[in-house]
């Protein structure tokens, strides 16, 4: 029964991102697309794999130091809920296998704790120097972030009085985050950021394979906003209407569309590609911890 829902789940992941392809043609172009796919850079290849590969260890590491699992275990977590295998995202598997549901909640403050202040510096050089970025994509993450960053604190700051319940679960979950200590928080730190700039490099790596040259700060500003979701909150690992944002996102940061298409869609059937063939070579079954 287990295997059938699993086969279910997978197929369901695959008529997602095949509508996300099919619209995604139609608003490129089919010229376009075969034009960049008839002339990659092979060479960048090694790269789209390579950091994706550390993306994945660095989110293993993080893994392993918040739940408190051997770094074996803490992969096939990792890898586990970032394949189409979890219907509902790999938060929702989170969920279901941690002791602690406010650990799981600290796992994605954390993503967004490193990835927005570096979104934030991206939008800043952007406008200051006037990189080849839209205003109307840079302005907004220089003035929502500082007023998003202010009101996490004061929540945190004042979480008592925000009425007896809400209060006390900010409370209960800054307590549960605070008792990791220092070191732990430091390791987790670590892995999300070596995840985070492994994701980046992967990108630019699909792009540079279709010949698609891209800024730092316009790679980190199309890249950031392309995320709505992260990968591993999305549900089916990768949602299909993500992946048109972030075609989009690109092309407005200056990638053509063909090329923005194509580096997209590798970049995607790598990430998934990866945890589903670390997951059959190993042949094993993932239970709760």
């Amino acid at each position: 029964m287990e295997l059938i829902k699993a086969h279910r789940i997978t197929f369901a992941s695959l008529l997602v991102i095949a509508g996300s392809i099919a619209l995604a043609v139609f608003i490129v172009g089919t010229s376009s697309i075969i034009h960049d796919l008839l002339h990659p850079s092979y060479g960048w290849l090694g790269l789209l794999i390579g950091a994706q590969i550390v993306a994945y260890a660095g989110y293993a590491l993080a893994y392993r130091s918040l739940f408190g699992l051997r770094f074996r275990r803490a992969a096939q977590h990792t890898l586990y809920g970032f394949s189409p295998l979890v219907a509902l995202g790999g938060f929702s598997y989170d969920a279901r296998t941690s002791d602690s549901r406010y650990k799981v909640v600290a796992l994605g403050v954390v993503e967004y704790l490193l990835l927005t202040p570096a979104t934030w510096l991206a939008a800043l050089a952007a406008l200051v120097w006037q990189l080849h970025v839209p205003s109307g994509l840079a302005l907004p993450w220089v003035i929502a972030f500082p007023i998003g960053a202010v009101g996490a604190f004061a929540i945190l700051k004042w979480r008592l009085r925000f009425g007896p319940r809400a209060g006390l679960l900010v409370d209960a979950f800054y307590k549960d985050c605070m008792s990791l200590g220092l070191k732990r928080w430091l390791e987790v730190l670590a892995g999300i950021g070596i995840y985070w700039a492994g994701q980046i490099a992967a990108l630019y790596g699909a792009l540079r394979l279709f010949d698609a040259p891209i800024g730092l700060a316009a790679l980190i500003l199309a890249f950031t906003s392309g995320y709505i979701l992260t990968q591993r909150s999305s549900p089916a690992s990768f949602s299909g209407l993500i992946v048109i944002l972030l075609i989009l996102m690109l092309h407005l940061v200056g990638v053509h569309n063909g090329a923005a298409f194509l580096a997209t869609y590798s970049f995607l059937v790598v990430s998934l590609l990866l945890p589903i063939g670390y997951l059959a070579a190993t042949h094993r079954k993932i239970t709760p911890a």
